[in-house]
């Protein structure tokens, strides 16, 4: 039987407060901008923790990497503000579009094509795109992470 050694993470949110003083909630939130949360932050709130996950597991000699970055809470971290966020919150909605789009647009490949070849060219670019669709859906569902 082999050893390995397995590294563990788990993100647990602190709290804490600082008064502000400031002529206008504007000016609040500004000078609440310029302090360091890590300075403030002392109160861990052991109940909310998330983002439980596997960072790595390794052999016995600590240099063959076996597992890394396996989510065991189906948490995950997303950097890039608030933009990020909003994508995030919208994919849903995006991939519905998708799927109604690239089964439209075979539906539609398919009338084209018993129609007439006056429009292969067309037809060719609306396959590419909707073959492209394809590639974003089954990246969404996770049929590329196999």
């Amino acid at each position: 039987m082999s050893l390995y050694t397995a590294l563990f993470a788990i993100d647990v949110p602190h709290y804490g407060t600082r008064t502000i003083e400031a002529l206008t909630p504007a000016a609040a939130i500004k000078a609440a901008k310029t302090l360091d949360p890590a300075d403030l932050c002392d109160d861990p709130d052991w109940g909310n923790a998330a983002c439980a996950r596997i960072v790595s597991i390794k052999d016995e000699t600590h240099r063959q990497l076996i597992a890394e970055d396996v989510a065991l809470d189906g948490a995950f971290l997303r950097y890039g503000g608030r933009q990020a966020f909003l994508l995030c919150e919208a994919a849903p909605a995006l991939l519905d579009a998708v799927q109604k789009l690239a089964a439209q647009a075979h539906a539609l490949l398919a009338a084209i094509e018993s129609a007439s070849d006056r429009f292969e060219d067309p037809a060719a670019r609306l396959a590419e795109a909707a073959s492209h669709a394809e590639q974003v859906i089954a990246t969404a569902e996770g049929a590329t992470d196999q």
